[in-house]
């Protein structure tokens, strides 16, 4: 079964009830960063946490504001909506489907800032959390910059070669 989520905007990030933000540094340039982040969502099971290698998109590309994509974490699915696309700076989406009714709305950007030999990647979630989901705010605000950061360092050692190579 999935759930609708309420589609936002950009504007979610500073009105919703519940935004976790976190930063990670990586030495890679914000080009290559960018493209391990967006362009192809099959990648993302090589260096994220929990994610699946089915992600893909669903709309024809080229991708960019609008596109939807289809992405599994921890056997859930969830379906995205690009909320924007500014190459090598900034990319952002929302959820508009998933597999559990976790929230009413989620969202995440990322924020790609050059910085010497190497990128700073910001990562802010936002959420509306469900009763539930809610009660458990001391434990999110714990685990997701732990998780972040583990991705991100994950992401790091694949863009260094330490892992499999990304095209593009």
């Amino acid at each position: 079964m999935e759930w609708k989520l309420r589609e936002v905007g950009t504007d979610f990030f500073e009105t919703a009830s519940y935004r976790c933000t976190s930063t990670a540094r990586l030495n890679a340039a914000p080009t290559t960063v960018f493209y391990a982040l967006a362009h192809d969502p099959s990648t993302w099971g090589e260096w994220n946490p929990g994610f699946s290698d089915k992600g893909r998109y669903t709309s024809p590309p080229p991708h960019g504001s609008g596109s939807v994509r289809e992405v599994t974490m921890a056997r859930i699915r969830y379906t995205d909506t690009i909320l924007a696309w500014d190459e090598p700076s900034y990319w952002a989406f929302c959820v508009s489907r998933a597999g559990a009714p976790f929230a009413r709305a989620l969202a995440e950007e990322y924020r790609v800032t050059p910085e010497r030999d190497g990128s700073t990647v910001q990562w802010t979630i936002a959420m509306e959390p469900r009763l539930a989901l809610l009660a458990m705010q001391p434990l999110m605000d714990a685990f997701l910059p732990r998780y972040f950061k583990r991705a991100m360092a994950n992401l790091d050692r694949r863009l260094a070669g330490e892992g499999p190579a990304l095209s593009g």
